[in-house]
């Protein structure tokens, strides 16, 4: 007999509601998402709550086990009336994730609005109790419990501290959401919430027995994958163009697929949002756009997607050529690529194709673009921001009005100066990789050879956050609030490989220095100028405080007082 498998659309206050109630096996890995993809999620959930004309928004397959499972599987509760345990074969990580999003949202609603905290509640723990609605294993789970499904854990945390890599995601992803919603204007935060409840679906498939399950995962993780919408498409668009044109339409398609390689599936992405119907699913704004163009089909391979990847495939590569704007041209692409997210490819592919045989407007263009990305990160401005801002450039760009600046969606009032001018203060609490990237633009900038994002480049704290009663520290800083204040600043921040911070820990600075300058350890241009510094002291740190933040004003053409003070 056929072991039985029931498949079912669920919204996700359907799934985190009863009767289930979901465990990680024994077997399944540990929770490893970062926080570049939970940032892709919420940026991607509040682009589609804001632009949504009631279309559901599809977050994937689940699978799971479940031994009683007959048909139907919200009408097949337990005899008692209790939970029902479902093992999570695959689409932990989602679950996790939704999870933790659930209860951010539940405690940032439980004074301002009862109900809709309520509703979120209900998500992550069982009626009538605190039990966890998500079940991690051992040690992972007890933390999940204390920091993230106990009512009030997000804004009340307890005082424990990660001990895993799983769990410090966990809490690093918690505090993401929760620096991103905090933010967000009320009705947007309104939109979202009930979006994410009614909206977002997934498809739960669920088996009686783990061999059913490994086969069911061999499937949908190998020879049984979805359409992608380069599938769709690519069967659509081609039939479509007549049968003389049909061979080298799929020729080219398919060099534009080599061409991009991963990052072709994106490239659909990129198109919409260049397309009159940037607000509609992809899908969809792609037919309606080929629909509405003269040529149809033909024209919106030939003329639309193959241009587009040849320009794609420059961004991403940072490989503009023939001109003398080309190596600066090269490296402002280099360093946008640095950072999370590719909200900033549309704009810069609508200025590109329309305008990018002129080399100097595209930098011109360029060099705003990475004010404002890099800019935008350092305010703490959150990714559905981002992208509105990022739209309306593009917006401004397709209308054929910007070949040259100012581009008023890139520019920064005086508010969002003053933002970026609060956050540097600590930025490395703030956001670590941001830091990080900043610290290698000003490398670079102050002369340092080129630096690669994934080099073993780390942040140091030369003057250590934590300092040891009796240390020499303590006696050169005596002020302990004086000493935080100077050990977040900017001036107090280097560049050491990894290995050399972790010998470097909380010594004195002469140690420090012995251990940044021994062997052959990579030296960056921030720390080599500190070789020939006598002492770390408060007048050491303003100075060096004073020389990064001109350097950043400098290099962005800030002149409105931005200071890391």
């Amino acid at each position: 007999m056929i072991p039985q498998l029931a498949s079912q659309s669920l919204t996700i206050e359907q799934l985190f509601s009863a009767p289930f109630l979901f465990v990680s096996p024994s077997f399944q890995r540990p929770y490893s998402w970062q926080v570049e993809t939970a940032e892709r999620l919420l940026g991607d959930l509040l682009a589609a709550s804001s632009c949504s004309h009631g279309e559901v928004y599809f977050l994937g397959a689940l699978l799971l086990v479940d031994a009683p499972v007959m048909g139907d599987i919200k009408s097949n509760p337990p005899a008692d009336g209790g939970a029902r345990v479902f093992e999570i074969i695959d689409g932990q990580q989602r679950i996790v994730t939704l999870a933790i999003l659930a209860a951010v949202l539940r405690d940032l609603w439980a004074e301002a609005n009862p109900m809709m905290s309520k509703r979120f509640a209900a998500a992550v723990t069982t009626a009538g109790s605190d039990h966890a609605r998500v079940r991690l294993r051992r040690l992972d789970d007890e933390f999940l419990r204390l920091c993230i499904s106990a009512p009030g854990a997000v804004i009340r945390a307890p005082q424990v501290e990660p001990i895993s890599d799983p769990q410090r995601r966990i809490l690093d992803i918690r505090d993401f959401f929760v620096r991103q919603l905090q933010v967000i204007e009320p009705e947007d935060l309104q939109r979202l919430a009930v979006y994410l409840l009614e909206k977002c679906a997934v498809v739960a498939i669920v088996t009686n027995t783990i061999d059913r399950a490994y086969q069911m995962f061999t499937v949908l993780n190998d020879s049984g994958e979805p359409l992608t919408r380069n599938d769709i498409l690519k069967a659509e668009l081609i039939g479509q163009i007549a049968q003389a044109d049909r061979a080298r339409a799929t020729e080219v398609w398919e060099e534009a697929e080599q061409r991009l390689g991963n990052d072709f599936e994106q490239l659909f992405s990129f198109l919409r949002s260049r397309s009159a119907h940037a607000n509609e699913p992809i899908v969809e704004a792609l037919r309606a756009e080929v629909a509405e163009m003269p040529g149809g089909a033909a024209a919106f391979v030939f003329d639309v997607l193959v241009p587009a990847s040849r320009i794609v495939a420059r961004i991403l590569g940072a490989n503009h050529q023939g001109a003398p704007e080309s190596p600066r041209i090269n490296n402002l692409l280099r360093y946008l690529g640095w950072l999370p997210g590719q909200e900033w490819i549309p704009p810069v592919l609508a200025f590109w194709s329309r305008y990018g045989a002129d080399a100097a407007a595209l930098l011109e263009f360029l060099t705003a673009m990475d004010r404002f990305a890099y800019g935008a990160r350092l305010q703490g401005l959150g990714a559905g921001k981002r992208t509105q801002r990022m739209a309306a450039t593009t917006a401004l760009i397709e209308s054929g009005r910007a070949a040259r600046g100012p581009w008023l969606p890139l520019q920064f009032g005086r508010d969002e100066l003053r933002a970026i001018q609060f956050s540097l203060r600590d930025l490395h609490k703030r956001s670590p990789q941001i830091c990080r990237l900043l610290l290698m633009r000003l490398d670079e900038y102050f002369g340092g050879p080129p630096l690669s994002p994934v080099a073993p480049m780390t942040v140091e704290h030369i003057l250590p956050l934590r300092v040891a009663s009796g240390a020499r520290w303590s006696t050169d800083f005596p002020d302990a609030d004086m000493r935080l204040k100077l050990a977040t600043c900017l001036g107090n921040l280097t560049l050491v490989p990894g290995p050399i911070n972790e010998r470097a820990a909380n010594h004195d600075f002469a140690k420090k220095l012995a251990i940044y300058f021994s062997g052959d350890n990579q030296i960056s241009k921030l720390t080599e100028e500190l070789r020939h510094v006598a002492g770390w002291t408060p007048a050491a740190i303003e100075t060096r405080l004073t020389r990064l933040t001109n350097g950043l004003r400098q290099l962005w053409g800030w002149d409105d007082g931005v200071s890391a003070r």
